[in-house]
């Protein structure tokens, strides 16, 4: 809609689809991340010991959604299962 607004000069209705289609982004980027995290969290349940992909995806979505805590330390475990699968 900004576009055709855009196109007839109507530069504030513009503007402001354009402001609104950034927050509905924002908000389905969180949603998105948040469905990711739980998706992460089954696999681990699943299988906790060969979830060395899972906590480290876990910590990319952690950390896209602002909780460093959370994704150090799912990267650190995804580093020590890792460590085990490479121990013969």
């Amino acid at each position: 809609m900004a576009l055709p607004k855009k196109a007839k000069g109507d530069h504030d209705g513009a503007i402001a689809d354009y402001n609104r289609a950034i927050e509905l982004a924002a908000k389905l980027t969180i949603f998105c991340v948040d469905g990711t995290i739980a998706d992460y969290n089954r696999a681990i349940e699943l299988d906790p010991t060969f979830a060395g992909a899972a906590y480290m995806n876990r910590g990319f979505a952690k950390q896209a959604k602002g909780d460093l805590d959370g994704a150090i330390a799912d990267y650190n475990r995804a580093l020590e299962l890792a460590a085990k699968l490479a121990k013969p």
